[in-house]
């Protein structure tokens, strides 16, 4: 695939995917392309399409400048509306990923150089837009805004960074909004102790918890860990290490977490790990399940990362975990792919 090819979304029998700035539609079992029509590449590597109502969402452009989001018919391609998400003239600071970025069936979501947008499927009236903390720079300069969206049942949520006063200069500090689904009218912030929010990121929501993924280069006392937050009063649930032990010159990436029928499951190298979560918003115990087939610790790429900057190709992936049914697929950076089920 093209170094600009956005994930592949799957719907019923089809795979969705823009690449080479064309959207394409092809048939899940042989790979023939249905149709395909002009579009946009990725703006980022979360970057892909969207079905809602037979309806297919996509970006418009290769690169976040002049964005629009454009609906085409699931059948045809043929493009039905298209609304800005984004002008010409923006700064690096301002680009972000301007593709849809959620749905709940009802309305798609979208972020826009200001806020993250809701949309009506059908003709793309815009039903609502985020404001407040959700607009970058807004009660604090360094404000990131939200980058990105996520549905679960009456609300949506978002993430935002500001830089905090660690001495690096490099922390940030997390907050979770909170808003209204379909007009994403403000609705607070999702409680976070304070002691939790340095280095993390949010990974996945459920009905009673949240999960923050924290890790920091730069922040000495951020450990790398999961931490599982209630949503009521946003202590911590759970904590886990991530990454264990492994010898000098070696490397166990780990998945960020996901939440699957009530359990907390993420996987690193050689293990998948799953935490139920129970009727009452506890945490049951730690399960591990090795993963037959795992490829196991690599070696960690030495590169001049510092002179010549990230280098993609030789940086290590972290793996994927799919769920389908109780089954969980988990994807690994040299192309491993292996079935677990989980466990109960």
């Amino acid at each position: 695939m093209p170094a600009n090819a956005t994930r592949p979304t799957v719907y019923d029998d089809t795979v969705l995917l823009a690449a080479g700035g064309r959207l394409q539609s092809l048939d899940a079992k042989t790979g023939t392309v249905r149709w395909e029509t002009r579009s946009g590449g990725a703006h980022d590597p979360d970057s892909a399409p969207v079905v809602v109502d037979g309806l297919v969402f996509a970006a418009t452009t290769s690169t976040p400048e002049g964005a629009a989001l454009a609906a085409y018919d699931l059948r045809t391609g043929a493009r039905t509306w298209q609304k800005p998400l984004a002008p010409q003239d923006i700064s690096s600071a301002q680009k972000g990923n301007f593709w849809p970025v959620a749905t709940d069936g009802t309305v798609v979501y979208a972020v826009g150089e200001d806020a993250p947008k809701a949309f009506r499927p059908k003709d793309g009236s815009v039903l609502g837009t985020a404001g407040g903390e959700a607009v970058q720079g807004a009660g604090d300069r360094t404000n990131s805004g939200c980058g990105s969206l996520r549905v679960r049942g009456r609300f949506a949520f978002c993430a935002t960074y500001v830089i905090n006063d660690d001495p690096s200069r490099f922390g940030n500090d997390v907050a979770v909004l909170r808003f209204a689904a379909g007009t994403l009218q403000a609705q607070g912030r999702v409680p976070v102790d304070s002691s939790l929010v340095a280095g993390a990121t949010l990974t996945a929501l459920g009905d009673r918890v949240i999960t923050l993924r924290r890790s920091s280069e730069h922040e000495s006392d951020v450990p790398d860990e999961l931490v599982v937050v209630g949503h009521d009063g946003g202590r911590a649930l759970g904590r886990f290490p991530l990454g264990g032990k492994v010898a000098q010159g070696m490397s166990n990436p780990v998945s960020d977490p996901l939440i699957v029928a009530d359990t907390v499951v993420w996987a690193d190298s050689t293990t998948l790990y799953t935490v139920p979560i129970r009727s009452d918003g506890t945490l049951g115990s730690l399960i591990r399940t090795r993963i037959p087939g795992a490829p196991g610790p690599t070696r960690t790429p030495t590169y001049d990362s510092v002179t010549n900057g990230v280098d993609l190709e030789q940086e290590l992936l972290d793996p994927q975990v799919l769920p389908v049914g109780g089954v969980v697929h988990v994807v690994y950076d040299d192309g491993t792919a292996v079935s677990v089920p989980l466990p109960r």
